[in-house]
């Protein structure tokens, strides 16, 4: 082919002037261009035009906005060099990770001797990784940044009025955190914090190179310093960034220099990204020297939700010491447009693509919310080993491991979609904890951990069993599940809504698929009668959108809301299809009548969220120090957050009644009380 017909057309939106691309999913398509060596031409796309020009060229969209309709985004990019599905000349690839896979299979080897995208087989580790640190900058980030961005002044105020629709909110500068306030101070000491935790942690320990692995960089490095690209071109603190955790994020910003090239849509000048800092004038920016009143520290950014109307090594078993993982287990199902674990194919009815790892991630964030930022409420005391369930995308586990870096975590999962860099004491292995025997020995974990695996279940009784046989006596085993069906506490929630008719229709479903899903009340009972003492139960209410009044609990309603809209559908269609043979037309139609009502306000729906902790009997070397008398005791020992009171219950009960429980929502106050109407929502 002509060299000239060979160079990629590249999509991406249009800024400036001068050229100043700043959106961070188009910037990880250029890294890997560059990266690549790819000859390729920019065409530069005015953000009101992005979603006709996808339309246009016939690109479905790859994800969704919150009220379900297509999100048609950039990046895309036409290879000439290839054959489209329907044998035309010259495909199209609109989402920036496949952009990547795509680059990667035309360059997997490199006569420059350039290191792969991906190292071999780190496709879906990389993805879950993508998935990763999109949500933490989301959250974080780009809700300092997003007001700044430098739009094209040619389409700038229709660029405003898309992004304040998108975001829910009537004005464009209803998005500002004015500079010098204290809100912003706090959300910008919280993203340094979530950056700290949730990614600095992950580089490798050691001087000599600035990329996750040190020396060699990878897709994931791209990642990030598309990330960087949108701080360093929209947030006024940028400089202060590049200087946290020892100038790590300066360091990496600058190595990926070499592959931050602009490419003209003439293909001849190469434009330097290291232009001037952000100059607040020119976007239009003016100083409030009066700090505007700011929203609670750590809410989510606007664009997600409803606006508030009222304004150790020898520790493992040989076996599980494997270098890689088998094809077949990478060689997912797909169903229903969604993708499905290989391993064990079918016995957990959930997928584990991209869209269900976000939700994951979310969820994970909701749980912090409600119980306080505890990410365990047993009472722990320098746990050596811990085993977590089902780790899904490891995001517990890895931070159990930091705050217990003498421990060694391992987590379980039917899908590898777990990260690969992470601290050095946790380690991921695919594994059935349905399975008969468990690998390790008896007797051997100091804290075993599970969450939310309802529908993943056939037997709970058999797996609190097991869990129990395989806790140190001292230990602890600790449940925190959530009750999926919807309810409510002053009656908002009707019998004809579509939230309660899900409710018994995913109920059924799970019973039908064999993964029944039990009611919070039962498991104390599966808990003693597999001997644990000291049993506990705190339970939650998470509300179903930011209706309370409380703020940490609005807050969680918020996030809650966003996992629902992200993932409910993925939660429903393998149970819907599977246990009660629906078609996957039918279970979109359901989806359509949920979302409004997910969003309704005026509907003070809950789900129930319980944490359960009991006791193996007995002491050992690594157990906690916790004493107290036999069943379910009152005890001194911190089993809750400071801002939960709980009293324990005493006597026993039959699981199908209401149990002696800690029933402890540390807001209670504020949820309405049947009888007393809508008082604690807005």
């Amino acid at each position: 082919m002509d060299a000239q017909k060979s160079i990629m057309n590249f999509y991406d939106i249009a800024s400036g002037p001068p050229v100043r691309p700043y959106a961070p999913n188009p910037w990880k398509a250029r890294y890997a261009l560059n990266f690549t060596n790819t000859p390729y031409r920019t065409t530069w796309v005015p953000l009101p035009e992005v979603a006709t020009t996808r339309e246009k060229l016939g690109i479905s969209a790859c994800r969704k906005h919150l009220d379900g309709t297509d999100f048609l985004t950039l990046p895309i990019l036409y290879d000439p060099t290839t054959t489209s599905s329907m044998q035309q000349e010259g495909s199209f690839v609109g989402d920036s990770f496949d952009i990547a896979v795509h680059l990667h299979s035309k360059h997997s080897s490199d006569d420059e001797g350039r290191p792969p995208l991906f190292p071999p087989d780190s496709v879906a580790l990389h993805r879950t990784f993508n998935a990763h640190v999109d949500t933490l900058f989301t959250f974080n980030g780009a809700l300092l940044a997003g007001y700044y961005m430098p739009f094209d002044p040619a389409s700038a105020e229709a660029s405003k009025a898309e992004f304040a629709r998108r975001a829910g909110v009537s004005r464009w500068e209803d998005l500002e955190i004015p500079l010098g306030s204290e809100e912003r101070k706090k959300r910008v000491a919280a993203f340094e914090a979530a950056l700290g935790s949730g990614l600095a942690a992950w580089f490798v320990r050691r001087d000599e190179g600035p990329f996750l692995e040190g020396r060699t960089p990878m897709y994931a490095d791209l990642i990030i310093g598309g990330w960087l690209q949108m701080m360093r071109n929209c947030l006024p603190e940028w400089e202060e960034l590049r200087g946290w955790h020892g100038g790590l994020w300066g360091r990496l910003y600058d190595a990926l220099e070499k592959w931050a090239q602009i490419r003209t849509p003439d293909h001849i000048s190469h434009l330097p990204s290291s232009i001037p800092p952000l100059n607040l004038a020119m976007v239009g920016i003016q100083h409030d020297p009066k700090p505007k009143e700011a929203p609670m520290a750590f809410s989510p950014p606007a664009s997600l939700l409803e606006p508030d109307q009222r304004s150790n090594q020898e520790d493992y078993p040989p076996d599980l010491d494997s270098a890689s993982i088998s094809d077949s287990i990478l060689d997912y199902e797909f169903e229903n447009g969604r993708r499905y674990h290989a391993y064990k194919a079918g016995s957990y009815p959930l997928p584990n693509d991209e869209q269900e790892l976000e939700r994951i991630d979310i969820k994970h964030h909701v749980t912090l919310l409600l119980a306080g930022g505890h990410l365990h409420l047993a009472p722990l005391n320098s746990p050596k080993r811990i085993l977590d369930i089902g780790t899904g995308t490891g995001i517990w586990a890895i931070e159990m491991a930091e705050q217990y870096p003498h421990s060694q975590v391992i987590g379980t999962d039917l899908s590898p979609v777990q990260p690969s860099w992470v601290p050095d004491n946790v380690r991921f292995n695919i594994d059935d904890c349905e399975a008969k025997i468990w690998t390790w020995p008896e007797d051997h974990f100091d804290y075993v951990h599970s969450r939310y695996m309802i529908a993943s279940i056939g037997n709970w009784a058999s797996m609190i069993r097991k869990a129990y046989r395989h806790t140190k006596p001292g230990g602890y085993f600790e449940l925190q599940e959530l009750d999926c069906r919807f309810t409510s506490d002053d009656n908002s929630l009707f019998e004809s809504h579509n939230l309660t008719h899900w409710s018994h229709l995913i109920t059924e479903a799970a019973a039908k698929y064999n993964r029944p899903i039990p009611r919070y009340t039962d498991y104390i009972h599966w808990f003693e009668k597999a001997g644990f003492t000291d049993v506990r139960q705190v339970i939650f209410k998470c509300p179903t959108n930011p209706w309370p009044k409380n703020k940490i609990l609005k807050e969680a309603g918020k996030f809650q809301l966003l996992a629902h809209t992200e993932g409910l559908e993925g939660v429903s269609m393998g149970l819907l299809t599977r246990g009660l043979a629906w078609k996957a037309e039918e279970v979109k139609v359901l989806m359509a009548k949920i979302r409004p009502e997910l969003k309704d306000r005026g509907i003070h729906s809950y789900q129930t969220t319980v944490f359960i902790t009991g006791r193996k009997p007995g002491n050992s070397r690594h157990s906690n120090n916790y004493s107290s008398t036999s069943g379910r005791g009152n005890s001194s020992a911190p089993l809750t957050p400071n801002s939960i009171s709980s009293s324990a219950a005493q006597s026993p009960h039959d699981p199908g009644s209401p149990p002696p429980q800690e029933e402890i929502n540390a807001f209670t106050p504020v949820m309405p009380v049947a009888g007393h109407g809508p008082s604690g929502c807005d």
